[in-house]
């Protein structure tokens, strides 16, 4: 610690400080919940208020192979908050030579708020996700045919700074091209702490089955700078956007 000089200060002004600082410390707003709409891996289970239109950019790269994914999303909602309509469109470019690029097999999803409508701690959102084939099978860019997700999304508010977000979901694939149907389950959690009111580190954690082969991913980040790390097998490196329009 550095030395300071010391110098006479009047009992006024000491008295006057003294105010202040107890005025400031009573008028301290309380702090607030911790941000909605960060998340990276996971979904939050807050459907979109009324009138507002919540759309999403995200791009992603692989490694190993050096694919790139860009996806638009829009979140609609239907008849106000409890239900809520949404759809993702990929466009997706193969790292390799002779690889192709275009677009992905879309994704239409409905969710339906459950819990959390009227406040409380405990929000949930059940989701169903219908999977269109309207990628290139034959170019490793789409699966080849129609598939469905039964998804649910929790978040809990576990106190006025950290909230917690779990996901769980199922996901199925048809046969295709003389391949066998998939089945996937995906399983998430993450912590998020409001730091301050515009800066929320947060850690996730999803882990991802599909057949025989597992896939762990890991992610501490703050919302302000996206990073993610796959394990076992390289890693994945994406950035997202956010924005709110109202209608």
């Amino acid at each position: 610690m550095k030395a300071t000089a010391r110098l006479p200060v009047a009992p006024a002004m000491i008295a006057a400080v003294l105010g202040w600082s107890a005025g400031e410390a009573r008028a301290a707003p309380e702090p607030k919940a911790p941000l909605e709409d960060n998340s990276f891996l996971l979904e939050e289970a807050y459907n979109q208020e009324a009138h507002v239109v919540q759309h999403i950019f995200s791009w992603a790269r692989t490694e190993p192979g050096g694919d790139h994914v860009l996806t638009f999303s829009q979140e609609w909602p239907l008849f106000g908050q409890r239900h809520q309509l949404a759809y993702s469109i990929p466009f997706q470019s193969l790292g390799g030579a002779g690889r192709g690029a275009g677009f992905g097999d879309v994704e239409i999803q409905y969710r339906y708020q459950w819990l959390g409508i009227d406040g409380g701690r405990l929000a949930a959102a059940p989701e169903f996700t219908l999977l269109l084939p309207t990628g290139d099978a034959n170019e490793d860019l789409g699966a080849g045919a129609a598939g469905g997700e039964i998804g649910l999304p929790l978040s809990l508010e576990l106190s006025s700074r950290f909230v917690a977000h779990t996901n769980a979901s199922v996901t199925y694939t048809g046969e295709s091209g003389g391949a066998p149907a998939r089945r996937e389950v995906d399983l998430g959690q993450s912590l998020v702490w409001l730091m301050a009111a515009r800066f929320n580190p947060m850690v996730e954690l999803v882990w991802t089955r599909s057949r025989s082969r597992s896939m762990l991913q890991f992610v501490p980040r703050a919302t302000t700078l996206p990073s993610a790390v796959s394990l076992p097998k390289g890693s994945q490196f994406s950035a997202s956007w956010l924005g709110n329009v109202p209608l």
